[in-house]
C-alpha cells in the first residue's frame, strides 16, 4: 500500500499544485491523505478506485482540509475513484439541514443518496449509509429518511419537488435532508460521529470542478449549494451573480422542535447581504398545512458569520432577471469553520452598520439592519439590499420602492429620514431599541412619528408604544438628527395644471396608475417625497432619455412632491394628489 499522508504540510507555506493522477499499485491501495490543509491543483484529477473497501478512496480531506483546482471552463476531472469529506449537520431527526453536493456520482448505476452520502468507520473506511422509509432517521447505524430529500426552484410551497431514490441531482443545486435521531460514539481523528443532533456525514465521489451554470427566471427562488469541495466566497459569488439579488437566505430553525407536522415546524429565513457586510438572523414562524405562516414563535434565530460558505452548505436565491447562476473556481478558497455559534468566524467589515429590534407584545423580535455605502442608492442595490423573504402577519421591514426589506443599504445623510414599514395584526405593544452599532456613532439616532410630530432619541431610551392593528406604511422614520428637513420647495399648488415647468413636465396618468415625466434636456434622477419631507422613491436614470415614468398603483391616496432632475441641473418641483 502506498499512503501519501500530507499532514507534515501543516508547517509548509505552500499548497502542493500539480495535474493528479492517483491509483491503485500492484502490492495495493494508493491515496493522499491531506489533514488540515488545502490540496491546490491547477489541471484535472484522475482517479482509480482502490480494491480494498478500507482504502477506497484516492483522496481523504480530514480535519478540514479542501481540495481547489485552478480556473477552468470545464470539469475535466475523470476516473472511477472519489475523494472522501466530512462534513456535519446541525439538525435533529425533525429539523432540515440545507445541502449542496461536493462531489458528483461516477459510479454509472442508479442514482441514490447511499451512492454519495456514507457512515464513517475510521480515519478512510466509510460505509454507505441506510436508507429508510421510515420518518426518523438515526444515528447508529447511520440512516437517513428518504421521506424528507426534496429541492426547490419556483416561487410556492407547491414549487417543492421530492427527489427520494433519486438522487440525480446535478452540481450546484440543493437538497433539504432531516437530521437522525440517537448518537454515535464511533470516533474519527478524535471526534464522535454524532454527539447528539450534529451527525458526520462522508460525502465520496468525483469531485466537481470549473465553471457550473444553472438558469434562474425573474423572481424565481432556487435552492443552490456550494458544489465544491473546498469553501466558497459568497460575497464574491453574489455580487458576480446579477441575474440574482446578490442575496442568500439560509434556514435556520428552533431546535426544540420534536414533530414532522408542518404546523409544528419553528423556523424562518436569515438574510445574508455582501453589500452590507452582515447577516440578518431569521424570526421563527409558526405555520399551516399550505405552508403559510400563522404566527411567530416569539424566537429568532442566532447571527452567523455568511461572507464563506462551508463545504455542502446549501442556501436560497431569487432571480432579478431571466440569466445564468454561474459557480466559478475563482469563487473557491480555503477557510476553516469554527465550532462555536458561526459557519466562519470573520472580520467584520469596515462598513457602518446599525441593527435596530423591533418587539411586538415582549412575544417576537424582528431585527432589521440598515448600512451605509457611498457607492450604494436609495432604492434596490444589488447584493446590498435584502427583501423580506416571506410575509408575516405582524412583522416590521424597511420600505425601498414600497417593498418590505431587512436589509437597507444606502448613502449616509444626516438629514436623512428612512421609511418603517409596521404591519400588526392585533393591538400590540410595540418596543423599537438599538440591538448593536458597528464602525458607526452619530450624534442622534432618533424615531421619528409623523402623525404625532415627535421626535424619540433611541440613544436615550428606547420606543414604546401601544399600537391598534393596521399598516403602517408612512407613519414612523428613523433619522440620525432632531432638525426637521426642508420639504422642496414647491413650483404648483394645483396637481391638475399640466403647465410645462423649465426642467420637465409632470403629468399624473390616473388611467394608467402611473406618473409620466416629460423633459427638453435628457433626465438624471427622479425622486418622491411625502409631505414630511421623507424621501419614498428614488429612481436614478442611465440612459440618454427625455421621458420616464414611475408607477402609483402601489402608493395611498396622498399628496405627494415629484422632484426631477435634468443632467444640466435643472430641477422640477411638483405636488400631485394621487387619487386611486
Amino acid at each position: 500500500m502506498r499512503l501519501f499522508y500530507f499532514m507534515f504540510l501543516f508547517f509548509c507555506f505552500h499548497p502542493i499544485s500539480a495535474q493528479l493522477s492517483v491509483s491503485p499499485s500492484n502490492t495495493g491501495s494508493s491515496f493522499l491523505y491531506v489533514k488540515n490543509l488545502v490540496l491546490y491543483v491547477e489541471k484535472d484529477i484522475q482517479l482509480e478506485k482502490n480494491p480494498d473497501q478500507a482504502t477506497e478512496a484516492s483522496i481523504y480531506l480530514r480535519k478540514e482540509a479542501q481540495l481547489i483546482q485552478a480556473d477552468k471552463t470545464n470539469n475535466l476531472n475523470s476516473g472511477t475513484g472519489v475523494i472522501s469529506v466530512f462534513q456535519e449537520g446541525w439538525a435533529n431527526a425533525y429539523n432540515y439541514n440545507y445541502w449542496g453536493l461536493p462531489v458528483k456520482d461516477n459510479a454509472g448505476v442508479a442514482k441514490t443518496v447511499d451512492r454519495i452520502i456514507y457512515e464513517p468507520i475510521g480515519k478512510t473506511e466509510s460505509k454507505p449509509v441506510q436508507l429508510t422509509s421510515a420518518f426518523d432517521g438515526i444515528a447508529n447505524p447511520l440512516s437517513i429518511s428518504r421521506r424528507w430529500l426534496y429541492k426547490f426552484g419556483g416561487g410556492t410551497y407547491a414549487d417543492w419537488e421530492y427527489i427520494g431514490d433519486d438522487f440525480s441531482l446535478e452540481p450546484g443545486w440543493g437538497f433539504t435532508m432531516k437530521g437522525v435521531k440517537g448518537t454515535s460514539s464511533s470516533t474519527v481523528e478524535g471526534v464522535p460521529n454524532n454527539p447528539g443532533n450534529r451527525q458526520r456525514y462522508d460525502f465520496r465521489g468525483l469531485p466537481n470542478d470549473g465553471n457550473i451554470n444553472i438558469n434562474i427566471q425573474k423572481d424565481q427562488v432556487l435552492l443552490l449549494g456550494n458544489p465544491y469541495p473546498s469553501a466558497l466566497n459568497l460575497k464574491e459569488f453574489l455580487i458576480q451573480n446579477t441575474a440574482t439579488t446578490g442575496i442568500a437566505y439560509f434556514w435556520d430553525h428552533s431546535d426544540s422542535t420534536y414533530s414532522h407536522y408542518l404546523k409544528d415546524y419553528e423556523g424562518g429565513y436569515g438574510a445574508y447581504s455582501p453589500g452590507a457586510g452582515a447577516y440578518v438572523p431569521a424570526a421563527f414562524q409558526y405555520y399551516d398545512e399550505s405552508a403559510d405562516p400563522t404566527g411567530n414563535t416569539g424566537e429568532t434565530g442566532k447571527t452567523y458569520g455568511r461572507e464563506f460558505s462551508p463545504i455542502a452548505q446549501g442556501f436560497m436565491l431569487m432571480g432579478k432577471t431571466n440569466g445564468q447562476v454561474s459557480f466559478k473556481n475563482s469563487h473557491r478558497v480555503f477557510k476553516r469553520e469554527n465550532n462555536t455559534d458561526s459557519s466562519f468566524r470573520t472580520p467584520q467589515e469596515g462598513i457602518p452598520r446599525l441593527r435596530l429590534n423591533i418587539d411586538f407584545d415582549r412575544l417576537f423580535v424582528r431585527q432589521l439592519l440598515v448600512a451605509f455605502r457611498d457607492d450604494a442608492s436609495p432604492g434596490e442595490d444589488h447584493a446590498m439590499d435584502a427583501r423580506a423573504f416571506g410575509a408575516l402577519h405582524t412583522d416590521a421591514a424597511w420600505m425601498i420602492n414600497f417593498e418590505p426589506y431587512l436589509i437597507n443599504v444606502l448613502p449616509f445623510e444626516v438629514e436623512e429620514r428612512i421609511p418603517l414599514l409596521i404591519t400588526i395584526e392585533e393591538n400590540t405593544v410595540l418596543k423599537i431599541s438599538i440591538e448593536s452599532l458597528e464602525n458607526f456613532s452619530p450624534e442622534a439616532i432618533v424615531l421619528f412619528d409623523a402623525e404625532e410630530k415627535l421626535y424619540h432619541n433611541l440613544y436615550k431610551s428606547d420606543f414604546e408604544m401601544e399600537l391598534p392593528s393596521g399598516n403602517y406604511e408612512d407613519r414612523f422614520y428613523l433619522g440620525f438628527s432632531e432638525v426637521v428637513p426642508e420639504v422642496p420647495e414647491l413650483s404648483l399648488e394645483d396637481e391638475d395644471d399640466p403647465a410645462v415647468f423649465e426642467a420637465a413636465e409632470i403629468i399624473y396618468n390616473k388611467d394608467l396608475r402611473q406618473v409620466e415625466v416629460i423633459a427638453g434636456d435628457i433626465l438624471e434622477e427622479i425622486q418622491v417625497f411625502d409631505l414630511t419631507g421623507a424621501m419614498i422613491f428614488s429612481k436614478k436614470i442611465y440612459e440618454n432619455k427625455h421621458y420616464d415614468y414611475f408607477y402609483t398603483g402601489n402608493l395611498r391616496e396622498a399628496v405627494y412632491i415629484v422632484k426631477v432632475k435634468t443632467r444640466v441641473n435643472q430641477i422640477t418641483n411638483k405636488k400631485l394628489l394621487l387619487k386611486k
